[in-house]
């Protein structure tokens, strides 16, 4: 009779596929934490679709910005909430998000979102466009507020694709 031997793997085979699952691990976990922060983030902009409608409206039927959230006609900013939105307040027509405290890394909780109006300075009664956290409008726009950049909290990889700014040259 024949003996069969059944062969396993040898240690040296067994840790370097540990070693590639670890090095594997390192690569994705960062990049997967920034892609949560960027998802809870997105919440924001749901949250702040009807204000900025209302900003809107107010705009077109006064010609200028509400100065706060009475003015526009809306609640308070506490009560704007969501499971990563702790206020939403409007100022001067910027809608300013404030992330909660849950969720987030130490470099964004607390942290204000700036979504800006911009109007075409040709046409002032033409539909505006939004602009957030810096990003340079399009042609023909112009931000009706002009924000310091020190008032920019949030690191760009956490934002969304389109509110990217563009490296400092």
């Amino acid at each position: 009779m024949k003996k069969h031997s059944s062969r396993g793997f040898t240690l040296l085979e067994l840790m370097t596929i540990v070693s590639i699952i670890g090095i594997l691990a390192a690569i994705a976990l960062p990049a997967y934490q920034d892609y949560t922060i960027r998802s809870r983030i997105a919440e924001a902009f749901g949250l702040a679709g009807p204000i900025q409608k209302t900003v809107r409206d107010y705009y077109d039927r006064w010609g200028v910005f509400p100065a706060n959230n009475a003015e526009a006609g809306l609640h308070p900013a506490e009560h704007y909430v969501g499971s990563n939105v702790k206020s939403i307040r409007v100022e001067r027509g910027v809608i300013l998000i404030t992330l909660s405290d849950k969720g987030f890394s130490s470099d964004t909780k607390n942290q204000n979102l700036h979504l800006i109006p911009t109007i075409n300075s040709a046409a002032p009664t033409a539909p505006f466009a939004w602009v957030c956290e810096g990003t340079p409008p399009s042609e023909g726009l112009k931000p009706t507020v002009e924000i310091p950049e020190e008032q920019f909290t949030i690191p760009g990889k956490y934002l969304p694709s389109n509110c990217r700014r563009p490296p400092r040259s």
